[in-house]
């Protein structure tokens, strides 16, 4: 399992989280997918390699959301479509898109991923 957060570039592309006009701009989607190559990254480093990742399993995204934002999922669909455009069908998984007050350091996404992987 991996889980990472997208501090990288948080107050420049997705401050909007914590007002109440989140939009589903590009970089709220690109936090998702820059998340997905994080944990991607780890597990590559874990087990020697990319093409070690048989399947991911499942993907959990932590959105920090402002109240009353209600597109958590469509926000995850940028980690959902990263995962697929570098696995292919390896990277089709089911996914829980949950929406939070706060996430640590600001960062505006969080991911966990659990991935079948061969030895």
């Amino acid at each position: 399992m991996s889980v990472v957060s997208c501090r990288v570039a948080a107050k420049s592309c997705c401050t909007q989280a914590r007002s109440a006009q989140v939009s589903m701009s590009p970089p709220h989607r690109g936090a998702a997918a820059l998340c997905a190559d994080l944990c991607i990254s780890a597990i590559n480093h874990a087990t020697g390699g990319e093409d070690k990742i048989v399947h991911v399993l499942q993907l959990v995204g932590y959105i920090a959301s402002a109240p009353g934002f209600t597109q958590q999922s469509q926000v995850m669909n940028g980690a959902s479509d990263r995962l697929i455009e570098r696995l292919g069908d390896r990277g089709r998984h089911t996914r829980t898109s949950v929406g939070v007050a706060e996430l640590p350091r600001g960062a505006p996404v969080e991911l966990g991923m659990i991935a079948a992987v061969r030895s």
